[in-house]
Parts: structure tokens; sequence; C-alpha cells
């Protein structure tokens, strides 16, 4: 049993060494590629311009008129209505469907006083 557990703890341990040392390694990596230096020369040697589109991925802007609808059709206003010829008949009430078997409380339970 004892050395089980010694098996256990020494490859935890070589597992631990080898995560750091790969971190380790990734970040001198890291720091090679990106140093400060290698960032100042590459921006100086070619300037380059970015657009929205670039660097947020969004597309450019429409102009207001595509917007108008907006303001038109407002879905948050108390008098809107539908312009659709379905919506405007008179809605009938629809039953709720029968029940094949009646659901059964069978108990209840209690958490933190409620």
């Amino acid at each position: 049993m004892r050395g089980r557990i010694v098996v256990i703890n020494l490859l935890l341990l070589v597992g631990v060494l080898f995560l750091a040392w790969r971190q380790q390694s990734g970040w001198n990596t890291f720091k090679q590629n990106y140093s400060p230096e290698m960032m100042m020369e590459a921006a100086q040697a070619e300037p380059v311009l970015l657009t929205l589109t670039d660097v947020l991925g969004v597309e450019e802007p429409q102009s207001l008129p595509t917007f108008l609808v907006v303001s038109e059709k407002n879905l948050f206003t108390e008098e809107r209505r539908s312009t659709s010829e379905e919506t405007s008949q008179t809605l009938t009430q629809e039953k709720p469907p029968a029940w094949a078997v009646r659901p059964t409380l069978h108990g209840i339970s209690e958490v933190g006083g409620q």
C-alpha cells in the first residue's frame, strides 16, 4: 500500500514538472516572437492602416434609411398592430390538451426553511 502511494506521488511530481517545463518553454518562445523591440521594428518597417472590419470583424456602417424601419414599426409601442391578414382575423380560443394521465404529487422538500 505504501509503495503505491509513493509511485502515485512520483508520477504526479513528474507530471507537474513536465507541465512547468512546457509552460516555461512556451513563455520563452512567446517572449522571443513578440518582444517589444521586434514589434517596434516591424511597425516602423511597414505601416499598416487597419479599418474596423479588420480589427473587430464588423461590417461598415449602413446608411440611416436602412434603419428607419425601426422607428416606423416600433415593436414596443402600445399602438402596434400587425399588418398581415392572418393575424387580423378573429383569434379563436384553443382548449388545452386533455391529460392522458393526471400528474400526481409524490412528495415535497424543504430547503433552507423554504
